[in-house]
């Protein structure tokens, strides 16, 4: 009778032990499958950093452009508001150079915000 409390006292402790380890080494899986989440995601960011750096870069070309032709009509239009004598024509100059200024610090903030 003895032996066998002794064989069952054997098999709680190799149990016990064994959920123990487990127990133990289950956080260590559970930290490696998070690394490598974390990995995969750091990954997928630094991916999408570089696609959209591409395309800011040629949204930023894009606005420069529109705004150099809308620019050249504004232009085109002062010059002949200017010439007609029109009164509201340093108006009309002082409110396209406004407008110029936003427009590059516009371009300016997107570059810093999205880029860096």
């Amino acid at each position: 009778m003895k032996q066998k409390i002794i064989k069952f006292q054997n098999k709680i402790k190799f149990a016990t032990t064994t959920a123990v380890l487990f127990l133990l080494t289950m956080p260590l899986d559970l930290i490696a499958q998070q690394v490598d989440r974390t990995g995969r995601l750091r990954t997928a960011l630094t991916q999408t950093t570089g696609v959209i750096s591409g395309i800011i870069d040629g949204v930023i070309i894009l606005i420069y452009v529109v705004c150099a032709i809308v620019g050249v009509i504004n232009i085109v239009k002062l010059y002949q508001a200017i010439n007609a004598g029109e009164n509201d024509a340093q108006k009309k100059a002082g409110a396209w150079f406004g407008a110029a200024i936003v427009v590059v610090l516009a371009v300016y903030f997107l570059r810093a915000v999205l880029i860096n």
